[in-house]
C-alpha cells in the first residue's frame, strides 16, 4: 500500500512540474509575441502588425502543441487506455 501511494506522490509531482514547465513556455511564447508586435507598432510596420494578428497559424500552431501534450500525458496516465479508443 505504501509503495502504491509513494509512486501515486511521484508521478503527481511529475505532471505538477510538467504542467509549470508547459505554462512557463507558454508565457515566454505570448512575452515574445508581446515585444514582436510592439516593435512593429513602434516602427510603424503597422501592415505587418495586422499580418502577425491576423493570421490563425499562430492559433493552429497552439492547439496542435496543446493536443500532443494532452495526449502524452494522458497515455502517460492510462497507458492501457490507447487500446480501448482504438478499438472504438
Amino acid at each position: 500500500m505504501n509503495t502504491r501511494l509513494s509512486e501515486s506522490h511521484r508521478v503527481k509531482e511529475a505532471y505538477i512540474g510538467y504542467v509549470f514547465n508547459l505554462c512557463s513556455s507558454y508565457i515566454n511564447k505570448l512575452e515574445n509575441y508581446r515585444v514582436n508586435l510592439h516593435k512593429k507598432l513602434k516602427a510603424k510596420q503597422t501592415e505587418e502588425a495586422l499580418n502577425i494578428t491576423g493570421a490563425a497559424s499562430l492559433v493552429t500552431h497552439e492547439l496542435k502543441e496543446f493536443f500532443q501534450n494532452f495526449d502524452a500525458v494522458f497515455l502517460n496516465i492510462y497507458p492501457g487506455s490507447s487500446r480501448n479508443l482504438m478499438r472504438c
